[in-house]
């Protein structure tokens, strides 16, 4: 209650008109409970862990088996297999933020972990085979996959 709150709200709104405008059709809330996407075997979140052990954990809670879940949240790159019967992996995507213009943070150790990233893939609904390839930035290049064949 009072001017912070009021501020907080329009934010949200403005947020949301935003959103719209620019065609985004999908906008959850940030909770743990409808706070996820899922469509075949992936499944998106926010994320709402923090710690070493946080993608494995967020994988183990919503990840199908098999599948893989996609988060953010930690804004470090990092990709982890998780134990389960059919596999499944769970993949932190860093964050497209300008990390060196983040000030909230410039004093917590986990900035030293975060990178800039993001993923990208296949998914083939007859066969279920997926792939899920990271690109991250490195200095000044943007680091992807361009090829990927079996030998």
């Amino acid at each position: 209650v009072g001017p912070e709150s009021d501020y907080a709200l329009e934010w949200k709104n403005e947020l949301m008109n935003t959103l719209r405008q620019v065609g985004c059709k999908i906008v959850l809330p940030y909770n743990r409970k409808n706070g996820k996407w899922r469509r075949g075997p992936f499944t998106f979140i926010h994320g709402f862990r923090s710690g070493k052990q946080a993608v494995r954990e967020e994988a183990r809670t919503y990840c199908s088996p098999g599948g893989c879940l996609i988060m953010g949240h930690l804004h470090r790159l990092h990709r982890e297999n998780i134990e389960k019967d059919e596999g499944a992996v769970g993949i932190s995507v860093g964050c497209i933020g300008d990390i060196d213009k983040m000030d909230y943070a410039k004093t917590t150790g986990s900035v030293l972990t975060w990178g800039q990233g993001w993923v990208y893939g296949y998914w083939n609904k007859t066969t279920g085979k997926w792939r899920v390839f990271e690109a991250f930035k490195e200095g000044d290049a943007i680091n992807v996959v361009q090829a990927y064949r079996k030998i």
